[in-house]
């Protein structure tokens, strides 16, 4: 045993390193007493590793160094002060310490690594600056919960890193040690609508002033199936712009009543036991009193029950999907019973499949409702699989993706399958076909599997750091709303059930807004082809590669990108 190591903690127990030369105890019997104890200690707890890390501290702008700024852990322990030219060098086991200096916003530097030694380089300090935060009448609450995230509105995320309570007697308050950059201040009331968020622009060593009104209107709600209330309905409301969300629930009428503290674009979702129905992108004011909303939503029902095949038993917790033609798609699971069952399935030709590890589906089935119809069963039969094969799903890192959704098949037909596990691995079903994962942080990762591949195969999601701006217009440069397109990446089409996914989980629209305008973030790199699409004959020959050529191109990099479809009147 290293006797520095031995030295060390002796040294904790007070007063007996003198009784040490050259490292080895004299064989007092004090310290007799003691070293077995301390042995004990020294195989048990394993010794941190520590690491020296240097690095030099500036002013942010003009790069001047910073004398005497003070580096700590999070505890307040001071580990080092800067010199005359800003540099620092300091023995640590913490990954993360932060920087100070007098006047300058504090900084947070993590870093990471195994080697002994670690240089993280230049750390910019900037100007200290203040919001000074005032909420205004006439909102009628004694409190607010609320938060400041760093990031600019339409960011897929804003982190939140200061939160805190707002009261009536306390209208103004500041927030204090900002950096510059750009900033979202949310208020949060008790209500599922009652989020009101502004964005703030922070420039170095300056005071920003926010005021802060917010005009509350009633939003009332229905929800019926067919011409009958829906009872027990819920809607989603995703705010498009701050990207906050709440559900409202209706009651047995399928009626509710919410305030709403936010104008703007929202994507509002219909749900029956839990699941999105129908989907429609809504504009509110709040300059209004009252905001009637309605949802009427189609009277089908699609019931069944999924079989073994070879035994004719009912399989439990099978995942469902049913691709709803020109709608997306709709998921379930299957209960003890092998029984499932979709409600308010619109008019229209439907396919169902099902998955279960260790089952393959022979073929999807083919639903087709019409005006006149009423519910409909199906019966799904899945054939046990002899043999299994596995594929672990990674980030750029080489991190394990848990809890990623996957999708596997062929052009437009792709089966949901289980999510990935905990070591980011799932099981494939057998034959040929194209894998997509979606990591639940965003982003999509695929790979084409050939039928004989067996055995254990990998997949690498790349970061989603792109994103591109679709905007629709007429030759007069008019805004065309609501334009549906489909999307291929790298030479591989992403089929409606990984769009329908993108789209409800991530927040990518695949349609044009009102504006014309549709924001798509989360990308990874690679080159785009963009497809405008209005009907299912349309997207049926674009996967089946009788479609005329993209319409658009752009090769999506870490840099926003544009891409502008513009159409020109029909002759008559």
């Amino acid at each position: 045993m290293p006797s520095r190591r031995y030295h060390a903690f002796l040294n904790i127990s007070g007063g007996i390193d003198e009784k040490l030369r050259d490292g080895v105890p004299r064989r007092t019997e004090a310290a007799e007493s003691l070293i077995p104890i301390l042995l004990f200690l020294a195989t048990v707890v394993p010794a941190a590793s520590t690491h020296r890390v240097s690095g030099v501290v500036l002013e942010g702008g003009s790069g001047a160094p910073i004398h005497g700024a003070v580096l700590a852990l999070a505890n307040g322990k001071r580990l080092a002060v800067t010199n005359r030219d800003g540099q620092f060098g300091v023995v640590t086991v913490s990954e993360t310490f932060q920087v100070t200096a007098p006047g300058h916003a504090t900084r947070s530097v993590a870093w990471s690594g195994s080697s002994p030694r670690v240089d993280v380089g230049k750390v910019f300090l900037w100007r200290s600056s203040r919001i000074a935060a005032a909420v205004n009448p006439p909102l009628a609450v004694r409190k607010l919960k609320w938060s400041l995230g760093r990031g600019e509105p339409g960011a897929k995320t804003v982190p939140v890193f200061r939160e805190g309570v707002w009261d009536d007697k306390h209208p103004a308050f500041v927030i204090e040690d900002l950096e510059p950059g750009e900033y979202v201040l949310t208020f949060r009331g008790d209500g599922p609508l009652q989020v009101h968020a502004t964005p703030v622009s922070v420039e170095a060593g300056r005071d920003v002033p926010v005021s802060v009104t917010i005009l509350p209107t009633t939003v009332e709600l229905q929800v019926f199936v067919g011409d009958k209330p829906q009872p027990d309905a819920s809607v989603r409301f995703n705010q498009t712009l701050f990207l906050w969300s709440g559900t409202v629930e209706c009651d047995d009428q399928g009626k509710a009543s919410a305030e709403l503290w936010q104008a703007g674009k929202f994507w509002v979702f219909a749900q029956v036991h839990g699941r999105v129905v129908d989907g429609q992108v809504e504009t509110f004011a709040t300059d209004r009193e009252r905001i009637a909303l309605e949802f009427h939503l189609p009277n089908h029902v699609v019931r069944g029950h999924v079989l073994d095949s070879s035994t004719g038993a009912p399989i439990a917790g099978a995942n469902l999907s049913l691709e709803v033609a020109g709608k997306g798609v709709l998921g379930g699971v299957s209960d003890p019973d092998g029984s499932f069952e979709f409600d308010a399935v619109r008019e229209g030709h439907h396919l169902l499949r099902a998955y279960k590890k260790a089952y393959r589906l022979e073929k999807p089935s083919s639903v087709t409702l019409t005006k006149d119809d009423t519910d409909t069963d199906q019966t799904v039969t899945l054939t046990p699989e002899t043999a299994a094969r596995h594929v672990r799903v990674v980030d750029a890192k080489g991190t394990a993706v848990v809890g990623g959704d996957v999708f596997f098949g062929f052009g437009a037909y792709m089966q949901p399958l289980e999510v990935t596990d905990e070591t980011g691995r799932l099981t494939l079903p057998e034959g040929a076909g194209t894998l997509f994962v979606l990591p639940p942080d965003g982003s999509f990762g695929t790979r084409t599997v050939a039928a004989d591949d067996a055995g254990e195969m990998s997949l690498a999601v790349p970061p989603g750091v792109g994103s591109v701006t679709i905007t629709s217009q007429t030759t007069d440069h008019v805004p065309i709303p609501y334009v549906m397109f489909a999307l291929r990446m790298n030479g591989v089409l992403l089929p409606p059930s990984v769009i329908s996914r993108l789209a409800s989980r991530h927040h990518v629209p695949f349609r044009t807004d009102g504006d014309g305008r549709a924001q798509l973030s989360g990308l990874p790199q690679g080159r785009y082809d963009v497809w405008p699409v209005r009907s299912r004959e349309e997207l049926d020959a674009i996967f089946s590669g009788m479609a005329p050529q993209p319409a658009a191109t752009v090769v999506v990099t870490t840099l926003p990108e544009m891409v502008t479809l513009t159409f020109r009147p029909k002759a008559p």
